[in-house]
Protein backbone atom coordinates (compact mmCIF):
# COMPACT_ATOMS: atom_id res chain seq x y z
CA UNK A 1 0.00 0.00 0.00
CA UNK A 2 1.39 3.62 -0.02
CA UNK A 3 2.86 4.76 2.90
CA UNK A 4 1.04 7.39 5.17
CA UNK A 5 3.36 9.62 5.48
CA UNK A 6 5.78 10.59 2.45
CA UNK A 7 8.36 13.59 1.48
CA UNK A 8 7.77 15.26 -1.68
CA UNK A 9 10.33 13.34 -4.56
CA UNK A 10 9.73 10.20 -2.68
CA UNK A 11 8.73 6.73 -4.99
CA UNK A 12 7.92 3.97 -4.11
CA UNK A 13 6.34 0.61 -5.74
CA UNK A 14 2.50 -0.29 -4.76
CA UNK A 15 2.12 -4.45 -5.13
CA UNK A 16 -1.42 -3.94 -5.19
CA UNK A 17 -2.04 -2.27 -7.54
CA UNK A 18 1.02 -2.94 -9.20
CA UNK A 19 2.37 0.73 -10.56
CA UNK A 20 5.47 2.33 -9.29
CA UNK A 21 4.36 5.98 -7.63
CA UNK A 22 6.18 8.97 -5.97
CA UNK A 23 4.77 12.30 -4.58
CA UNK A 24 4.60 15.64 -6.37
CA UNK A 25 4.88 19.16 -5.22
CA UNK A 26 1.71 21.04 -6.64
CA UNK A 27 2.81 24.66 -7.07
CA UNK A 28 1.08 27.69 -8.37
CA UNK A 29 1.69 31.24 -10.21
CA UNK A 30 0.67 34.27 -8.45
CA UNK A 31 0.57 37.75 -10.44
CA UNK A 32 3.31 40.45 -8.83
CA UNK A 33 4.35 43.55 -9.30
CA UNK A 34 4.75 45.10 -13.11
CA UNK A 35 7.61 46.44 -14.74
CA UNK A 36 7.88 50.01 -14.58
CA UNK A 37 8.49 49.86 -18.77
CA UNK A 38 6.81 47.47 -20.25
CA UNK A 39 9.12 45.79 -22.75
CA UNK A 40 9.98 42.27 -24.24
CA UNK A 41 12.68 40.51 -25.49
CA UNK A 42 15.08 41.70 -22.72
CA UNK A 43 17.75 40.46 -20.77
CA UNK A 44 17.52 38.65 -17.16
CA UNK A 45 19.74 38.00 -14.51
CA UNK A 46 19.16 36.87 -10.76
CA UNK A 47 16.69 35.12 -8.82
CA UNK A 48 13.20 35.05 -7.66
CA UNK A 49 14.29 37.56 -5.06
CA UNK A 50 16.47 39.14 -6.40
CA UNK A 51 16.12 40.05 -10.13
CA UNK A 52 16.73 42.47 -12.78
CA UNK A 53 15.35 43.27 -15.60
CA UNK A 54 17.42 44.57 -18.64
CA UNK A 55 17.15 46.84 -21.68
CA UNK A 56 14.49 45.35 -24.43
CA UNK A 57 12.03 46.40 -26.60
CA UNK A 58 9.12 48.85 -25.18
CA UNK A 59 6.08 48.13 -26.22
CA UNK A 60 4.33 49.77 -23.52
CA UNK A 61 0.82 52.06 -24.18
CA UNK A 62 1.32 55.63 -24.89
CA UNK A 63 5.08 54.69 -25.61
CA UNK A 64 6.31 54.63 -29.76
CA UNK A 65 7.95 51.70 -30.33
CA UNK A 66 11.69 51.64 -28.53
CA UNK A 67 14.80 49.75 -27.58
CA UNK A 68 15.63 50.64 -24.12
CA UNK A 69 18.61 51.18 -21.86
CA UNK A 70 16.55 51.01 -18.80
CA UNK A 71 17.37 48.65 -16.05
CA UNK A 72 15.03 47.42 -13.57
CA UNK A 73 15.63 45.65 -9.72
CA UNK A 74 13.19 42.99 -7.85
CA UNK A 75 13.40 42.52 -4.20
CA UNK A 76 10.56 39.92 -4.57
CA UNK A 77 7.79 42.23 -4.05
CA UNK A 78 8.15 44.76 -6.66
CA UNK A 79 10.48 46.63 -9.11
CA UNK A 80 12.43 49.52 -9.04
CA UNK A 81 15.16 51.21 -11.06
CA UNK A 82 18.54 50.36 -11.11
CA UNK A 83 21.74 51.95 -13.35
CA UNK A 84 21.22 51.97 -17.50
CA UNK A 85 23.28 49.98 -19.56
CA UNK A 86 25.48 51.66 -21.93
CA UNK A 87 24.15 49.94 -25.23
CA UNK A 88 20.52 49.73 -25.64
CA UNK A 89 19.49 46.51 -27.14
CA UNK A 90 16.61 43.60 -27.34
CA UNK A 91 17.45 39.98 -28.04
CA UNK A 92 20.37 39.81 -26.15
CA UNK A 93 22.55 37.11 -23.83
CA UNK A 94 21.67 38.76 -20.29
CA UNK A 95 22.42 36.46 -17.57
CA UNK A 96 24.40 36.66 -14.01
CA UNK A 97 23.42 37.39 -10.23
CA UNK A 98 22.15 40.74 -9.29
CA UNK A 99 24.87 42.06 -8.48
CA UNK A 100 27.28 40.38 -11.05
CA UNK A 101 25.16 40.00 -14.53
CA UNK A 102 26.89 40.05 -18.10
CA UNK A 103 24.56 41.22 -21.18
CA UNK A 104 26.23 40.41 -25.03
CA UNK A 105 25.46 40.95 -28.16
CA UNK A 106 21.72 41.26 -29.34
CA UNK A 107 19.71 44.09 -31.54
CA UNK A 108 18.91 47.86 -31.97
CA UNK A 109 17.77 49.68 -35.06
CA UNK A 110 20.27 51.78 -34.52
CA UNK A 111 23.28 51.16 -37.50
CA UNK A 112 25.00 48.80 -36.68
CA UNK A 113 21.78 46.64 -35.78
CA UNK A 114 23.77 43.86 -34.52
CA UNK A 115 25.66 44.08 -31.39
CA UNK A 116 28.79 42.19 -30.46
CA UNK A 117 29.60 44.13 -27.35
CA UNK A 118 29.71 43.03 -23.85
CA UNK A 119 28.50 44.76 -20.63
CA UNK A 120 28.94 43.71 -17.24
CA UNK A 121 27.14 44.83 -14.10
CA UNK A 122 28.93 44.90 -10.06
CA UNK A 123 25.54 46.20 -8.61
CA UNK A 124 26.14 49.77 -8.87
CA UNK A 125 27.42 50.05 -12.60
CA UNK A 126 27.76 48.88 -15.88
CA UNK A 127 30.90 49.02 -17.77
CA UNK A 128 31.75 47.90 -21.09
CA UNK A 129 34.02 45.01 -21.95
CA UNK A 130 37.04 45.75 -24.24
CA UNK A 131 36.60 42.14 -25.31
CA UNK A 132 33.22 41.29 -27.59
CA UNK A 133 31.70 38.61 -28.83
CA UNK A 134 32.93 36.30 -31.63
CA UNK A 135 30.33 36.03 -33.76
CA UNK A 136 27.61 39.55 -33.92
CA UNK A 137 24.30 38.14 -33.13
CA UNK A 138 20.64 38.68 -31.88
CA UNK A 139 18.05 36.36 -30.47
CA UNK A 140 21.00 34.54 -29.42
CA UNK A 141 20.58 31.74 -26.55
CA UNK A 142 22.20 31.34 -23.57
CA UNK A 143 23.81 29.31 -20.13
CA UNK A 144 25.26 30.09 -17.01
CA UNK A 145 22.95 30.83 -14.27
CA UNK A 146 24.02 32.75 -11.77
CA UNK A 147 27.66 32.44 -11.82
CA UNK A 148 27.12 33.64 -15.47
CA UNK A 149 28.95 36.70 -14.81
CA UNK A 150 32.56 34.60 -14.77
CA UNK A 151 31.11 31.38 -16.62
CA UNK A 152 28.48 31.95 -19.45
CA UNK A 153 27.63 30.32 -23.03
CA UNK A 154 26.43 31.69 -25.90
CA UNK A 155 24.86 29.72 -28.54
CA UNK A 156 22.96 29.99 -31.93
CA UNK A 157 20.96 33.33 -32.60
CA UNK A 158 20.84 35.33 -36.36
CA UNK A 159 23.29 37.36 -37.71
CA UNK A 160 23.77 40.02 -40.20
CA UNK A 161 23.16 40.96 -42.98
CA UNK A 162 19.60 39.01 -42.59
CA UNK A 163 17.79 36.58 -41.47
CA UNK A 164 20.35 34.08 -41.52
CA UNK A 165 20.93 32.20 -38.41
CA UNK A 166 24.79 30.40 -37.02
CA UNK A 167 25.45 27.32 -35.27
CA UNK A 168 28.01 29.27 -33.38
CA UNK A 169 28.84 28.63 -29.90
CA UNK A 170 31.24 30.62 -27.24
CA UNK A 171 32.42 30.88 -24.01
CA UNK A 172 33.07 33.68 -21.07
CA UNK A 173 35.53 33.34 -18.63
CA UNK A 174 35.03 36.60 -16.86
CA UNK A 175 37.23 38.37 -18.61
CA UNK A 176 37.04 36.93 -22.53
CA UNK A 177 34.99 34.88 -25.29
CA UNK A 178 35.93 32.38 -26.62
CA UNK A 179 34.86 29.74 -29.51
CA UNK A 180 33.86 26.54 -27.80
CA UNK A 181 32.25 23.67 -30.59
CA UNK A 182 29.38 24.45 -32.23
CA UNK A 183 25.61 23.72 -32.51
CA UNK A 184 24.58 20.63 -34.89
CA UNK A 185 21.14 22.48 -36.07
CA UNK A 186 20.72 26.07 -37.14
CA UNK A 187 17.97 28.37 -36.43
CA UNK A 188 17.43 31.69 -33.84
CA UNK A 189 15.27 32.26 -31.03
CA UNK A 190 15.95 29.60 -29.36
CA UNK A 191 15.79 28.97 -25.66
CA UNK A 192 18.73 28.18 -23.41
CA UNK A 193 19.11 26.55 -19.88
CA UNK A 194 21.75 25.35 -17.66
CA UNK A 195 26.39 25.73 -17.11
CA UNK A 196 28.81 25.94 -19.52
CA UNK A 197 29.56 22.23 -19.26
CA UNK A 198 25.58 20.81 -18.82
CA UNK A 199 23.23 23.11 -21.17
CA UNK A 200 20.42 22.92 -23.00
CA UNK A 201 19.37 24.55 -26.60
CA UNK A 202 15.73 24.09 -27.56
CA UNK A 203 13.28 25.04 -30.07
CA UNK A 204 13.83 27.49 -32.82
CA UNK A 205 11.52 30.58 -33.97
CA UNK A 206 13.36 30.73 -37.33
CA UNK A 207 12.81 27.97 -38.80
CA UNK A 208 10.31 26.98 -36.16
CA UNK A 209 11.47 23.73 -34.73
CA UNK A 210 11.23 21.83 -31.43
CA UNK A 211 14.98 20.61 -31.71
CA UNK A 212 16.64 19.70 -28.39
CA UNK A 213 20.37 19.57 -28.16
CA UNK A 214 22.72 19.09 -25.21
CA UNK A 215 26.08 20.30 -24.50
CA UNK A 216 28.15 18.34 -21.91
CA UNK A 217 31.42 20.34 -22.68
CA UNK A 218 32.76 19.20 -25.16
CA UNK A 219 30.42 18.96 -27.96
CA UNK A 220 26.22 19.59 -28.54
CA UNK A 221 24.33 16.17 -28.73
CA UNK A 222 21.18 15.97 -30.37
CA UNK A 223 18.29 14.87 -28.52
CA UNK A 224 14.40 14.13 -28.36
CA UNK A 225 12.61 17.25 -29.63
CA UNK A 226 9.95 19.09 -27.52
CA UNK A 227 6.71 18.13 -28.53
Amino acid sequence: ADPSNTATGEVWYNSTTGTLRSRLATEAWASGAPLAIGRNLLGRAGTQTAALAIAGYDISPGNPPQVRTNVESYDGSGWSTAPVVNTGRYGMQGDGSQTAAIIAGGINPTPPEFKNTTETYDGSSWTTSPNTINTTRGYVAHAGGPAASTASLLFGGRVPPGPASTTASESWNGTSWTATPSLNNTGWGRYGCGTTTAALAIGSGSPVSGTTEEYNGASWTTVNPSP
